[in-house]
């Protein structure tokens, strides 16, 4: 049997040089069938697009109701309202009657949940202590609207809330 020289230009026997191609060969084969594995396997290889994933759905329980509109309170008024589900929000827009301090006072029983106030962007809560009542004071304009709201002070927390609360506004001069 004679030499022959391989890709490298390295003179092999022959007989090692068929054994070098059938191997070479079955590398080739098996890196085709690799590829179109993946190929194949991960989407690829047909003409439709692939599908938009969704979200998956919580059938069966209600959703909680979404309050954005904000009730219009005049200073003085004693509000009381109640939040009915973890995370729930209590918007009102009230129109300060003169320039001065409006003064907020929030009630109601810490054993039931925890309450949070805000005067426009300002945040009032009392933490870690969870005590009632909770007092916020903002410098208010005449003529200007201002936003209160009463939100969950614990939304993580798990079971159902039933918050009962007052809401109580003065201007001090």
């Amino acid at each position: 049997m004679g030499d022959v020289k391989n890709m490298r230009g390295v003179a092999v026997r022959r007989d090692n040089f068929q054994g070098y191609r059938k191997a070479n060969a079955m590398r080739n084969l098996c890196a085709t069938l690799g590829l179109l594995g993946l190929t194949f396997g991960c989407g690829g290889g047909h003409d439709s697009p692939p599908a938009p994933l969704t979200a998956p759905t919580l059938s069966g329980l209600p959703s909680p109701p979404t309050t954005t509109s904000a009730q219009v309170i005049a200073v003085g008024e004693e509000v009381k309202d109640t939040l009915t589900f973890n995370g729930d929000i209590r918007f009102y827009e009230l129109t300060s009657p003169s320039d001065g301090t409006l003064v907020t006072s929030l009630s109601w029983d810490p054993s039931q949940g925890r309450l949070q106030l805000d005067l426009d962007d300002r945040i009032f809560a009392n933490f870690p202590d969870n005590r009632s009542p909770l007092l916020g004071e903002l410098a208010v304009t005449v003529g200007r609207t201002y936003r209160v709201t009463v939100a969950d002070g614990a939304p993580w927390d798990y079971g159902g809330l039933r918050l009962p609360f007052t809401l109580t506004t003065s201007v001090r001069k």
